[in-house]
């Protein structure tokens, strides 16, 4: 029959009573509730996308090969870290991850018959306290609204003294949320840049062409008689590469 036991561990004491015509017998038995591990999730990590602004502008050049949390994309990793809260060791842990319609398992289109094992994970034992990671990839519907999903966590692991498996599930959250427009904040940067490299060229051209026509005046005003030999005059020209040459007028 079954029965429903205490939350605690330990030994209880069960009445059986058996009724028949003309009378009924009971007894008492020691029923010992042995300790049960307890699996539970500490927490969970997947990558999103990240703000639209300058200061992350690593971060979004980054999405264009790490996929996010995000309609469309593909293989996913979320990682769950896994903590056994009870007072005796949990064996030969599996862990299984159930979602819905919106995100799903991965599945390799080169290797179908990985749909049997994309939700499943075998992360072995867990003693008291001990915390482990397990990563599940995943694929977003490409029709997906932003919002948070469930994800369905079942364990199911063995322990001494138990005749039979012991199973928990446990529900987490994720949330997915729509990825910016990388290639059209790429377009607008390099047009940013394009015009600083075209104000930065005029100016210093303006101030080059200011050099030149101040040694090209001073030197003008000079008369023959301050330059030896053949020297009339001469110019510095100076060109964008910052080198300068003397021209000699005869």
């Amino acid at each position: 029959m079954p029965i429903s036991l205490p939350s605690g561990p330990g030994n209880y004491t069960m009445s059986v009573t058996v009724a028949y015509d003309g009378g009924s017998t009971t007894r008492y038995y020691v029923l010992n509730v042995r300790p049960r591990a307890n699996l539970v999730i500490v927490s969970v990590s997947y990558p999103q996308p990240p703000s639209l602004s300058l200061s992350n502008l690593g971060a979004l050049l980054s999405t264009i090969t790490s996929p996010t949390l995000s309609p469309g994309e593909s293989k996913v990793p979320i990682t769950i870290t896994i903590m056994n809260e009870g007072p005796v060791e949990a064996k030969n842990i599996m862990v299984t991850i159930s979602t819905g319609q919106v995100i799903q398992p991965h599945v390799s289109s080169s290797n179908p018959l990985s749909a049997l094992t994309a939700s499943q994970a075998f992360i072995g034992d867990l003693k008291p306290g001990q915390e482990i990671n397990v990563t599940f990839l995943v694929d977003v519907d490409s029709n997906a609204r932003p919002g948070n999903y469930p994800l369905v966590l079942t364990f199911i692991w063995n322990q001494t003294g138990s005749l039979y498996p012991l199973t928990e599930s446990v529900t987490t959250y994720v949330t997915v949320k729509p990825a910016p427009n990388v290639l059209l904040w790429i377009v607008l940067i390099l047009i940013i840049i394009v015009i600083a490299i075209g104000i930065v060229a005029a100016i210093r051209r303006r101030r080059l062409g200011g050099n030149n026509r101040g040694l090209q005046a001073s030197n003008a005003g000079q008369g023959p008689g301050n330059y030896q030999g053949r020297l009339v005059s001469y110019e510095v020209l100076c060109g964008g590469d910052d080198g300068c040459v003397e021209v000699e007028l005869v």
